[in-house]
Parts: C-alpha cells; structure tokens; sequence
C-alpha cells in the first residue's frame, strides 16, 4: 500500500492523460496519447519519487486483481504498466549527465555521441518497437547494436552507482535497462567480452537489493 500522505500525480494528471478523446483508453496509447503522459510527468516531475511509484505500482496489483471479475477493468493493469515505462524512460534521461564522450570502450568521441543519441531515441521508443528501432538506428546513426549496448552500459553504471540502493526507481530502472539489453543482443549479438561485463553489473545491483532486503528483514 503506498503511503497516506503520497502525492498523487497518479490520480491527478499523469495516468488520465493516457485516456482517449472518448475517454476510454486502450493499447496501443496514441503518439498524442504517450506526449500528453509525458507532459504529466513533467508537471508533476518533483513529485516523482517513491511514494509516486508506490502508488503506481498499488494501482497496477489492483487492476490485475480487480480484472478477473471485472470486464470494463481489463487492459488497465497494461496501461498503467505503459504509463510505468514511459516514466522509466523520463527517469533514465532526467535523473543522469551522460557524458557522450566518456563512455566506456570507445575511443571515437562521434561515434561515443551517435550511440549515446542512440540509446536515447530507444529510451524514446515503445518497448515493444525496439528491435525495429534498433535497426533503424543502426542505419541511421551508422552505429551498432554493440555500440548502442556501450551507451547502455553506462546507465547501468550510473544506476548501481547513483540511485539509492533498493529503492524502487533504482529497481524499475535496472528491470528497464535488463529488458533493453536483452532485446538489444538478440538483434544485433554482441562480444563476449562485453555481454559479460554487462552482467557482471546487473548481478552487483542484484546482490546490493538482496543485502538491502536482508538487513530490512532483520
């Protein structure tokens, strides 16, 4: 349950802007439908913390409970989740300095900067776009799928390295970023060497939310 005294950019801007002229909201949201949400987020951006996310997170365990006896609340629980990755997305770019031309294992500033836009415009994108998206970039941008997992890498950094330790935003940024590479791997592969070190970061956020959710236990 989240707290009492939350803020609720929720109920009170943020998840109504994902409804439809007609006041009824399906997936997939319209471009107009997706703006308006993050136009939402950035009103309400100082309140979207972790009593926001709490009671995000609440909403979407009601909808799933409510939509096994109730016709008219099926496809919430996915909106409210659609509404959850956009704010993720805003997190990733509002939260973090990404110094383009330090990212790891690049010694080309340009191509360090056209991966870092990159990731981005993925940020940017549907989830469920991302393989197309990824290509499109690649042509675009002229940069790989490898290259675009550096970029990604450095998030993943800043997130183990920045973000509370255990908290929600670090947790949804981290499950963000896992979906990203993951499905960043399948389109393009990537070194060994790379998808390794990869790892190796996610398993450290792992390991510090295990140790977090055991001393909070005792």
């Amino acid at each position: 349950e989240p707290p009492r005294d939350a803020p609720n950019p929720v109920g009170g801007g943020v998840v109504p802007a994902a409804a439809a002229s007609s006041g009824v909201s399906r997936l997939p949201l319209s471009p107009e439908q997706e703006e308006a949400v993050r136009s939402q987020l950035g009103r309400f951006w100082s309140d979207c913390n972790e009593a926001f996310l709490q009671t995000l997170q609440a909403w979407i365990s009601k909808a799933d409970g409510d939509a096994a006896t109730n016709e008219d609340i099926k496809g919430m629980a996915d909106i409210l989740r659609r509404v959850l990755q956009i704010f993720t997305a805003e997190s990733l770019t509002k939260d973090f300095d990404v110094e383009a031309g330090s990212l790891e294992g690049m010694e080309d500033e340009d191509i360090a900067k056209k991966a870092d836009a990159g990731v981005a415009a993925l940020l940017d994108a549907n989830p469920d776009h991302w393989r197309a998206e990824t290509l499109r970039i690649s042509n675009e941008f002229g940069i790989s799928a490898d290259q675009l997992l550096a970029a990604v890498q450095m998030r993943v950094q800043m997130v183990v390295l920045s973000q509370a330790n255990g908290s929600l935003r670090q947790r949804v940024q981290a499950e963000f970023l896992r979906e990203l590479m993951k499905q960043l791997q399948e389109a393009g592969g990537t070194s060994a060497q790379r998808e390794d070190v990869l790892q190796k970061e996610l398993k450290n956020l792992e390991s510090k939310e295990d140790k977090d959710s055991g001393d909070a236990d005792e």
